[in-house]
């Protein structure tokens, strides 16, 4: 076993994994450090696209986000 939630900057541990794993993984993906993280990238993408405004880069990166945390929340549903 192995230790998945060191520190709790997400909401996964409120909710039990074996009970419901589609509400632990979507739970889990509601991460600070993700945020700031997809708030890095939208800045870069903003940057290196000279047309494209930070708000925009960000609102890119989070949808990307948004699809990858549903497509495991599929897979949770469907495999669990």
């Amino acid at each position: 076993m192995y230790v998945q939630n060191p520190v709790y900057t997400n909401l996964g541990p409120l909710v039990d994994s074996k009970e419901s794993p589609v509400l632990y993984k979507l739970a889990s993906s509601a991460d600070l450090v993700i945020w700031y993280v997809i708030y890095l990238l939208g800045l870069g993408t903003a940057t290196v696209s000279k047309r494209m405004t930070v708000g925009k880069g960000v609102l890119l990166v989070a949808f990307l986000y948004g699809i990858y945390v549903l497509l495991g929340a599929g897979w949770a549903a469907v495999w669990n």
